[in-house]
């Protein structure tokens, strides 16, 4: 119900979650994948999401590019023409090479592949980083937002984890001066509550009783 609700409609059953992970090396650098879910649909096509998960932290304020970059982002089929000349900006910089791995993942593994961002609903920079970013795309529906909140409520809702499974939950406050005001989050983040629930999945496997999502 999760997967379905706010990853992908035709998702069927969850094979694995692991958090902070670079699948494959092929852009040469550090960028990685905060977690990544590994599923199946009802025909069995082989799927992916790779996240990244911001709380309070901005995107990186670096500008990183090279040939590398551009070769990739010119042969993927992901991007525009010119679309590294559009991302290569601070503002959407780190979702272009989360980008670029996931085109990549997809290339050395088959699986069709898509990028989110999770991050509390009022986070405005966010958002408008990757509408900036879904419009350098062939198909904008490879990146998508979703928020901490709506996190929270599918997996509460949904009877697949349990509030022992992923710690509880708390209403937290930041600092006087921040800029964000105050969110219900998982005590907990984000990447360990769908560890959490990835974790039971695995267990229902071992058994052989995986239950459709």
């Amino acid at each position: 119900d999760v997967m379905r609700g706010l990853f992908d409609p035709e998702a069927a059953v969850v094979d694995e979650v692991v958090c902070e992970i670079t699948p494959i090396d092929a852009l040469a650098d550090r960028t990685a994948f905060d977690a990544m879910i590994r599923y199946r649909t009802g025909d069995a096509e082989g799927r992916f999401v790779g996240i990244e998960t911001k709380y309070t932290e901005p995107f990186s304020p670096k500008a990183y590019d090279n040939d590398h970059y551009r070769s990739v982002t010119e042969a993927s089929g992901w991007f525009v023409k010119g679309a590294a000349d559009a991302l290569v900006g601070a503002a959407t910089n780190q979702l272009w090479r989360g980008l670029m791995l996931a085109a990549l993942t997809e290339e050395a593994t088959g699986w069709r592949g898509s990028y989110v961002v999770v991050t509390p609903d009022d986070d405005v920079t966010a958002k408008n980083a990757v509408t900036a970013a879904k419009a350098q795309l062939t198909q904008p529906g490879r990146l998508d937002l979703v928020t901490v909140e709506e996190i929270i409520d599918a997996a509460a809702g949904s009877g697949q984890c349990r509030t022992r499974d992923l710690g509880g939950s708390v209403r937290a406050a930041l600092p006087a001066g921040e800029r964000r005001q105050p969110v219900v989050i998982w005590a907990s983040t984000t990447k360990h509550l769908l560890g959490a629930c990835g974790n039971r999945a695995r267990s229902r496997r071992r058994s052989r009783k995986t239950k459709p999502l």
